[in-house]
C-alpha cells in the first residue's frame, strides 16, 4: 500500500500548504497543539446508504486524533477506496483513504495535524463527508493533491466520488471559542 501512504502524506502536505496560505486560503500559520479535549461528528448515510458514521476529535499519546466509525459500508475491492474529507466554504480536502474488508466497516485512529483542527474550530471546514471512490476519481485527487504540494495557488483537491456519509462536527461552544482563540493567537488573526 505504498500508494496509499503517498496519497496520505500528500493530502497532509496538500492541507498544512492551503491552510497557512502557501497556496491560497487562511492565514492560519499555527504550527504548535491548542489544548482540545474532544469533539465529534455524527455522519448520516446519504442516497441509500444504511448503517453509522462518527468521527471523534481528541488527543491520541501526544497528537490530535480523529477516531473513525462507519458500518454497513459496501466492501471496496482494492482498486476503490473510501475517502475522509473536511468540507466547508473554502472547498474540500481529503482527510484519511482507506479500504473496506468484508465486514462493511471503518474503525481505525488517524493523526490529524492542528491545522485541520484550528480549521475546524474556526468554521473553515464545519463538515466531514466519506465518499466512495473510484480508481479514476482517486487518480484525480492524487493529481490535484501533487499540485496543490507543488504550490499552485487555490488547487484544493475537488470532491470526488459518490458520498456514503456526511453531517456537522459538533463542538462544544466554549470549547470551539478557546481553540479559536488559541489558534487566532498564533497566528495573529481574529475572526
Amino acid at each position: 500500500m505504498i500508494a496509499a501512504g503517498l496519497f496520505a502524506a500528500l493530502l497532509v502536505i496538500a492541507l498544512i500548504l492551503f491552510l497557512t496560505g502557501a497556496i491560497g486560503g487562511s492565514d492560519d500559520k499555527d504550527s504548535s497543539t491548542p489544548g482540545v479535549q474532544s469533539a465529534q461528528a455524527i455522519l448520516q448515510p446519504v442516497g441509500g446508504q444504511a448503517g453509522t458514521g462518527k468521527v471523534e476529535l481528541g488527543k491520541s499519546q501526544d497528537q490530535f486524533a480523529a477516531r473513525l466509525e462507519f458500518t454497513d459500508l459496501a466492501p471496496t475491492d482494492g482498486k476503490d477506496s473510501y475517502v475522509l474529507w473536511a468540507t466547508g466554504s473554502v472547498g474540500s480536502f481529503p482527510l484519511d483513504e482507506t479500504g473496506v474488508k468484508e465486514n462493511g466497516t471503518i474503525s481505525k485512529t488517524i493523526p490529524i495535524p492542528a491545522v485541520v483542527l484550528c480549521s475546524i474550530a474556526t468554521d473553515i471546514f464545519p463538515t466531514f463527508k466519506l465518499s466512495r471512490l473510484n480508481p479514476a476519481e482517486r487518480k484525480a485527487v492524487i493529481v490535484q493533491t501533487s499540485k496543490a504540494v507543488a504550490g499552485k495557488k487555490g488547487s484544493l483537491p475537488d470532491y470526488k466520488g459518490k458520498t456514503a456519509f456526511e453531517g456537522p462536527i459538533v463542538i462544544d461552544k466554549t470549547l470551539k471559542n478557546s481553540v479559536a482563540s488559541k489558534c487566532n493567537e498564533q497566528t495573529g488573526t481574529t475572526q
